[in-house]
């Protein structure tokens, strides 16, 4: 390894970032695709983002480099684990948010069944409405009955419509 880079890895260790990082731009300057140097770049800055880019150019260099998938690894957020206490990421959990009121499949339905008889005497009283919409508006309301008949009233009887 170069001079430059064994100092500022020395300089680091020691605790000294500033001085590491310095070197380190320096000696990256010269030789910029160098997995090593990029590595302890990383480790020069306290702010994730930084060291996320630092390490994402070390995969980018390297695909394969273990200690970059580990330190990007422990950048991510943390997840909260199953009770089991497993770390598998499949066995991870995503928390679920509750659906809104108004996006439910019940008010959906209560909408529709409130709605469409309301626009079709509303549609058919209107002296200006042409026959054409009258005609939509007489089988939408002939529909909503044979809905209401055929399969509101037997869902709501059998207790498989739940809202």
């Amino acid at each position: 390894m170069d001079d430059t880079l064994q100092r500022a890895i020395a300089a680091i260790k020691a605790g000294d970032k500033a001085t590491g990082q310095r070197l380190l731009v320096d000696f990256l300057k010269a030789d910029e695709h160098n997995e090593a140097a990029w590595l302890w770049m990383g480790a020069t800055f306290d702010d994730p983002e930084k060291r996320r880019r630092c390490l994402q150019t070390v995969l980018e260099i390297n695909p394969d480099s273990e200690p970059a998938k580990r330190g990007l690894a422990q950048l991510e957020p943390q997840v909260n684990l199953p009770v089991f206490g497993t770390t598998s990421r499949q066995a991870l959990v995503t928390p679920t948010r509750k659906k809104p009121w108004y996006r439910s499949y019940g008010f959906k339905i209560l909408a529709f069944l409130f709605f469409t008889p309301l626009w079709t005497i509303i549609v058919l009283d209107d002296p200006m409405t042409t026959t054409s919409v009258k005609v939509v508006a007489v089988t939408l309301l002939v529909l909503y009955v044979l809905m209401c008949v055929f399969v509101c009233l037997p869902a709501m009887y059998s207790g498989n419509l739940r809202l």
